[in-house]
């Protein structure tokens, strides 16, 4: 009987969310660096996690110097998850892409752009999102529907410009990247890092020899005007 109840507790131990507490680590005076509630948040509405505890602290604080010198964290923001992590890490395997376990606590150092590097006291992977834009087109897609889409993969831009296809700043843009559909953006700035944006943008555009990341599959976003033919193409999603 024993070995039944206790078969039966382990069971129903194992089938609870896995509890688990969360630091994360931030640079107040970076304001456009990640938001790592986006990914706490992402963490409280899993079902296989419960977090019973959370708190926010300031890298260059007492606390905060202490967890960046123990956990060799290299770039803040950061994320430290405490507690069950080894059940955690089993009931929601993602965990296991995010960081590595040091002292039994998930070590996330690897969040997306801007971050503040703690080597060199910078923030890194600043870019500026260039709308390229055609005002004439009335039904052409919204250029700004990229940018939630660009948020993921490379953070909150640091500047945003609008450009038209009719100004000259616009003709310049066309004429050096040969753009051929309009809508588009580009981007500018700090990306060399981002191996994940890299690779999402070798599937939809080029990265030109300056580093200016010229978005080219146009026809995924909606109707666009075609620059060689002088029509509007219309696209079904």
């Amino acid at each position: 009987k024993k070995e039944i109840a206790d078969a039966q507790k382990a069971a129903e131990e194992a089938a609870k969310p896995a509890e688990i507490e969360i630091t994360a680590l931030v640079v107040s005076d970076c304001p456009d660096c990640y938001d790592p509630s986006l990914l706490i948040n992402n963490l409280k509405n899993n079902p296989q996690l419960k977090v019973i505890k959370e708190e926010k602290v300031e890298y260059s604080s007492d606390q905060g110097k202490i967890l960046v010198q123990r956990y060799n964290l290299s770039r803040v923001p950061s994320v430290l998850i405490t507690g069950q992590t080894a059940k955690a890490m089993e009931r929601a395997l993602f965990l296991n892409n995010l960081g590595k376990r040091i002292e039994e606590v998930l070590v996330i150092n690897n969040l997306p752009s801007p971050y503040f590097d703690l080597t060199s006291g910078q923030v890194r992977g600043r870019y500026t999102l260039i709308y390229l834009t055609d005002k004439s087109c009335t039904e052409c897609y919204d250029v700004k529907f990229h940018r939630q889409i660009i948020e993921g993969f490379a953070g909150k831009p640091f500047e945003e410009q609008i450009i038209d296809q009719a100004d000259s700043n616009g003709r310049e843009l066309i004429s050096k990247y040969k753009i051929k559909k309009l809508p588009t953006i580009l981007l500018r700035g700090d990306l060399a890092e981002n191996k994940r944006l890299q690779l999402i943008w070798s599937r939809v555009g080029t990265i030109e020899k300056d580093n200016t990341y010229v978005f080219r599959s146009t026809e995924l976003m909606g109707n666009y005007f075609d620059l060689e033919t002088k029509k509007v193409e219309k696209v079904k999603l």
